[in-house]
């Protein structure tokens, strides 16, 4: 079997003498391999700049995501979002067993990229998703790690922003616009890989990314280096 599968559609946002957002999502599927990738094109079509927060939630359960999980990262710097992501700053990579009433841990990530594009792994053996984005309009990479038990999940999460509403956004000088008439495009790849010789070629790529690649501009997690 050859060739793609694709599907598109358009949503708008408006209010009266509000913002005015055109989003155009084009999903394509690959018939050959098990990937699939989403690109959104956003449009201010009204006459004044318009706020825009992009939060991209990928979020991964059983088996891919378990004891024994290991997420991988071209990193520069790792944040905690509050005191408890700090009790896990040193292991936020591995995922362990169950843990009752276990507190969420938020970290987020200041990555590498080569030619715009960054890439992360969720590794479970010989299983793993590799997800891949373009980092010009997508500076942020945010890991909900929720380990708890019967609820196990975590969320890896690309965006223009964290999680942390658009208020604090703006104080925090995060909150990203979009002039009138401008546009922004975003692109994310989803892969399933399986065998080791895949989960190998990715983490060879993650480690030239590490060795050679440059930091993702517009990253400002300064506040957050406490």
């Amino acid at each position: 079997i050859t060739g793609k599968l694709t599907a598109s559609g358009t949503v708008h946002e408006a209010t009266l003498f509000g913002d005015q957002l055109k989003l155009t999502r084009q999903y394509t599927l690959s018939l050959q391999t098990p990937t699939i990738e989403f690109r959104d094109h956003v449009q201010n079509v009204g006459d004044v700049p318009a706020p825009i927060m992009l939060l991209y939630h990928f979020n991964v359960g059983y088996p891919l995501v378990s004891a024994g999980t290991v997420l991988h990262t071209p990193n520069l710097n790792v944040y905690a979002r509050d005191a408890e992501a700090r009790k896990g700053i040193d292991t936020w990579q591995d995922y362990q067993q169950a843990v009752p009433e276990y507190r969420e841990q938020v970290f987020f990530h200041h990555l590498y990229q080569h030619n715009g594009y960054t890439t992360v792994l969720l590794q479970q053996g010989n299983l793993g998703l590799r997800l891949s984005w373009h980092t010009s309009f997508v500076p942020y990479f945010t890991q909900w790690k929720n380990i708890r038990q019967n609820i196990y999940v975590s969320g890896v999460e690309p965006g223009n922003c964290i999680p942390e509403g658009r208020n604090a956004a703006r104080r925090n000088n995060r909150l990203q616009y979009l002039q009138a008439g401008g546009e922004a495009y975003y692109t994310c790849i989803l892969t399933i890989l399986e065998g080791e010789a895949a989960i190998q070629e990715c983490l060879n790529e993650l480690k030239e990314l590490q060795n050679t690649g440059t930091p993702v501009e517009g990253c400002h997690l300064e506040d957050y280096a406490k």
